[in-house]
């Protein structure tokens, strides 16, 4: 049966099978009028802020993607006022989510229209992508209703500490009254909630990246939280990660600042390190980037700090394994590998030796979201 010649309901069951399927968000209408969205709770779209901006591949198919590597798509139902509206899909590892989103689409498409649009017909539309606005403009226009908190959306204070790396005023911040009001008069739905969370890191990110952290490393956190957040289930849990969020991008952005007492190709070489954290990170590679030999480049640092590259590689992996089995929910088998350790069992003794425990104790005995102090 086509969808047009659907009943509301069966049209509704359709995309509810659709959004188990793809997990992405989606929003069907009725011309202009959005009749339903998935997941539930999402604020109403106007398709006038959206359409504007779209790319027509064919008479049915349309897409657009923002500088911030949010994408969109719509598919029109021939013969029918029928749309469904696909996104936002906020892209961290950007080529994987794109391939992902674009194949949802070109599915949904086939599924809707019986049109065969190949992967390599969508692409060769990529250099007319639109130029719009920023991804804070674009949630803020899309997501957030007249009685969302001003203060809250607003502030600037919080992200001038997180640009400057200022890891004590933002958690004073954080555990002032002035926050804690605002947090306790955001809007009462879990939904409303987590786009305000999707926000409030996207923002930043953004502050980080303006401070110096690099694209990659900011996508990477603001992935994980934004798939954090979207597992949340209670109002309390989301305000402490978003809260962590902030104090985890200005930790980050602390290490970038350059301590007045160390070597300038030592600080080169530690944040080199800190920006490859989930690749294999060798001497040579460290070497060739500051341009010295190898063994010029192991007794520098040796000399400096008192210890070998190898150990700072391994401890810098091994903070970061912190974070995932504290604010993730990947496996000890998957953090291994991201981090590229050699297997799972060189990990866990490594963990082990450096912090009295393993892995798996430090997930089960950690507060999943502590306070702030």
């Amino acid at each position: 049966m086509e969808i047009k010649s659907m009943s509301k309901k069966e049209q509704y069951n359709l995309c509810i099978y659709l959004y188990n399927s793809i997990k992405m968000p989606l929003r069907f209408f009725d011309g202009t009028r959005q009749i339903f969205s998935l997941p539930q709770g999402e604020q109403i779209l106007s398709l006038a802020h959206l359409t504007p901006n779209m790319i027509s591949l064919t008479q049915t198919l349309s897409y657009y993607e923002t500088k911030d590597s949010v994408f969109w798509g719509m598919v029109k139902v021939k013969g029918s006022d029928f749309s469904l509206v696909i996104g936002p899909v906020q892209a961290g590892s950007v080529h994987t989510i794109q391939l992902d989103f674009t194949d949802n689409l070109l599915f949904i498409n086939y599924l809707f229209n019986n049109e065969n649009f190949s992967r390599e017909d969508f692409f060769s539309y990529q250099k007319k992508i639109t130029d719009i606005s920023s991804v804070e403009t674009y949630f803020e226009n899309q997501y957030f209703s007249n009685d969302t908190p001003e203060s809250l959306l607003k502030e600037e204070e919080i992200l001038k500490y997180i640009e400057k790396g200022d890891v004590h005023a933002v958690r004073d911040y954080l555990i002032s009254p002035h926050y804690i009001y605002n947090a306790e008069s955001n809007p009462t739905s879990i939904e409303s909630r987590k786009q305000i969370g999707y926000y409030s890191v996207a923002l930043f990110s953004e502050s980080a990246k303006k401070a110096g952290l690099p694209l990659k490393k900011c996508a990477d956190i603001t992935l994980n939280y934004y798939q954090t957040i979207d597992k949340c289930t209670s109002m309390e849990e989301l305000d402490l990660i978003i809260g962590h969020s902030a104090m985890h991008f200005t930790g980050e952005v602390q290490n970038l600042i350059i301590p007045a007492n160390i070597n300038h190709s030592i600080f080169r070489c530690t944040q080199y390190i800190r920006q490859n954290v989930y690749t294999k990170i060798t001497i040579d590679d460290i070497a060739d980037y500051l341009g010295f030999s190898r063994s010029h480049t192991c007794k520098l640092f040796k000399d400096n700090l008192g210890f070998s590259i190898g150990a700072f590689i391994r401890r810098v992996k091994l903070e970061e394994s912190k974070n995932l089995l504290t604010y993730s929910d990947k496996s000890i088998a998957e953090i291994s590998s991201v981090l590229c350790f050699t297997d799972q069992s060189h990990f866990q003794n490594a963990f082990k030796k450096a912090f009295g425990f393993t892995p798996l104790q430090y997930r089960n005995k950690k507060q999943k979201y502590p306070p702030y102090r």
